[in-house]
């Protein structure tokens, strides 16, 4: 069994094909525009999504429905599962939020796989309103005032014993970036083709002023490309 690694996941476009965020606002389509709103941080935005929904008198059951909808990307599932399989400790680190992600995980019967999940806490109130909280607060200058994945991986590696560990990171965004640079050159970033963490990874790999030793970046397209190569890493450390 895999002991000495550690897998991590983003959640939006990198477990499931889309973002939990806007895909809920296919109930509304005027909740859209609360999204837009420039110099405001992306939870307080979904709080006022959620209020507007509210509002609307969509319910629980009505986001339950919608988040259906919303597909697991191609070969995740199968991943997930060869990593429970091999004993691999698994956690999300999201800024979705505790409700969507445990929802989806749930609904599509991969629960099981995750150790912890590190996203922005949701509750409904009695009256079917849907409120987030933030993870919680940070000093770090280039990540959401709300979530700071870097200082999070940090946490989880010290606090778990984990240091020795190899990590797999798989992720695709830009706040993604943070927790690649708490990683070591033998750990591994699998970032999504097309999207913006494998541009600042690239940036960092050619930029001399601000180049920083940095893990094996390996592209990805479909889950079934990070499966490939996680049956390699495990190969050899068996």
């Amino acid at each position: 069994m895999a002991s000495n690694l550690l897998a991590v996941f983003d959640f939006d476009h990198t477990l499931v094909d889309g973002n939990t965020d806007t895909w809920i606002t296919k109930l509304y389509e005027d909740a859209k525009h609360l999204q837009s709103n420039k110099g405001t941080c992306w939870t307080d935005k979904m709080a006022e999504v959620f209020r507007t929904l509210h509002e609307k008198n969509f319910t629980k059951l009505d986001f339950e429905q919608c988040l259906r909808s919303l597909p697991f990307t191609d070969g995740m599932k199968e991943l997930l599962t060869f990593i429970a399989a091999q004993d691999i400790p698994c956690i999300i680190i999201s800024d979705s939020n505790s409700y969507f992600i445990k929802y989806l995980m749930e609904f599509n019967n991969v629960m099981h796989c995750v150790k912890e999940i590190h996203t922005n806490p949701a509750h409904w109130t009695d009256s079917d309103l849907l409120t987030i909280q933030y993870y919680h607060t940070h000093n770090c200058s280039q990540c959401p005032v709300n979530m700071c994945k870097g200082g999070i991986l940090k946490s989880y590696v010290k606090n778990t014993e984990s240091a020795g560990k190899t990590i797999l990171y798989v992720g695709d965004g830009r706040n993604d970036y943070c927790a690649t640079l708490q990683m070591k050159t033998s750990d591994y970033v699998f970032a999504r083709e097309g999207y913006s963490l494998l541009k600042l990874l690239k940036q960092n790999a050619v930029n001399a002023q601000t180049q920083k030793a940095q893990p094996i970046v390996v592209p990805w397209t479909t889950g079934f490309n990070i499966l490939g190569k996680v049956k390699n890493i495990v190969e050899k450390q068996q």
